[in-house]
């Protein structure tokens, strides 16, 4: 593979904090051009925690990114690519 066509993200929560995952979710998809995964409360695959994910395209990376790392409640969330 010599070309990079999209990232994905995972952005963890738990319990007490999924009422605000989904609002930082709803506000990903009305600001951004993304694929939303759907919210996994258990564990699932290499995830040891509850988390959802979104898909995007490379043009998207310069702006999710940097956002994500700004409004992420870094108290609350920790995001992977």
């Amino acid at each position: 593979m010599t070309e990079i066509k999209g990232y994905h993200a995972h952005v963890y929560y738990n319990a007490a904090t999924r009422q605000i995952a989904e609002g930082l979710r709803d506000t990903i998809i009305g600001r951004f051009a993304v694929e939303p995964g759907a919210f996994s409360d258990e564990p699932r695959g290499p995830h040891p925690i509850s988390q959802f994910n979104i898909i995007f395209q490379t043009g998207e990376f310069q702006k999710i990114v940097p956002w994500l790392m700004l409004n992420r409640e870094a108290s609350t969330f920790s995001f992977i690519l």
